[in-house]
């Protein structure tokens, strides 16, 4: 995580910095006397920040270390059949004027992931040496779930109007740490049937190997210009996903659960509001 925030900020110090350099080297504006883009400066740059609502769908199968499948009626587990969170993301991006409706736009950014939440449902128990069938005691299950994405977006920019513009476009994303899963079970009732520690509860950490995905973009944002070379714009941005994450082949470190989890078909659809900032007339 560390390396891709250093990677990103070095981005946009390097691109400020040319910036200021041609601020000194040439004039701005066009000759007569007007600071709107023109074929004479069709770049800008700017910097992207805001919050991402994630959506994971998935499939969810269960079965037990015999090979026989396990209930998944009232599972606590049927939860990873749809989990939702909210994280920050942030970073840069470069946008090109073709002419005065559309441009060609490419951000770099860095989107943590994760959700949480809480799940009170049936939970099967299995003897820790025999393996045979102890009962099934309603359990509180507290999940939590978290990674994080490099996104590469090059989009096409369409402007319906000066202020106006539409993105449309791939976003690829490349995964920049593990997927980190932390998972408490506390059994609400006393009777007489324990976790693998004699306890009434027991926590559960595992770590799984990220893979690429990918998606479409749609996104819609209006500029506020506040200076001659400076201008503010909010955005709104669908992620469809195209592609499946990887598999979650998750077998219980604790033996009283006997299932080996697989979480399958895995998609991440987002919804990006992002604050921008962008300079323009380069």
């Amino acid at each position: 995580m560390k390396k891709a925030v250093l990677i990103i900020i070095a981005i946009c110090l390097v691109t400020m910095s040319s910036y200021s350099q041609e601020d000194v080297l040439r004039p701005k504006g066009r000759t007569d006397g007007g600071y709107s883009k023109s074929d004479n400066h069709p770049w800008a740059v700017g910097l992207e920040a805001g919050g991402t609502f994630n959506v994971f769908t998935s499939d969810l199968s269960l079965t037990d270390l015999s090979g026989g499948q396990a209930s998944q009626i009232n599972s606590i587990y049927s939860v990873f059949e749809s989990v939702t969170g909210v994280t920050p993301h942030f970073g840069a991006f470069v946008d090109y004027s073709i002419n005065d409706m559309f441009g060609i736009h490419l951000k770099l950014i860095y989107n943590s992931v994760r959700y949480s939440g809480s799940e009170t449902n049936f939970f099967e128990f299995y003897d820790v040496n025999s393996g045979d069938y102890l009962g099934t005691d309603p359990v509180t299950f507290n999940y939590k779930q978290e990674y994080s994405f490099i996104n590469i977006e090059p989009m096409f920019r369409i402007n319906p109007t000066s202020e106006l513009f539409i993105l449309v476009g791939p976003s690829i994303r490349l995964t920049a740490s593990d997927i980190e899963t932390n998972n408490n079970y506390t059994k609400n009732d006393d009777t007489g049937i324990t976790f693998a520690n004699n306890g009434y509860e027991i926590d559960e950490y595992m770590t799984h190997k990220g893979s690429n995905n990918y998606a479409l973009n749609f996104g819609l944002g209006y500029k506020f210009n506040v200076d001659k070379n400076i201008a503010v714009a909010p955005q709104l941005l669908y992620s469809l996903s195209v592609s499946e994450m990887e598999n979650l082949d998750e077998t219980s470190v604790f033996d009283p659960a006997f299932y080996n989890r697989i979480v399958s078909a895995r998609t991440l659809n987002q919804i990006r509001f992002s604050l921008t900032l962008w300079f323009e007339n380069l």
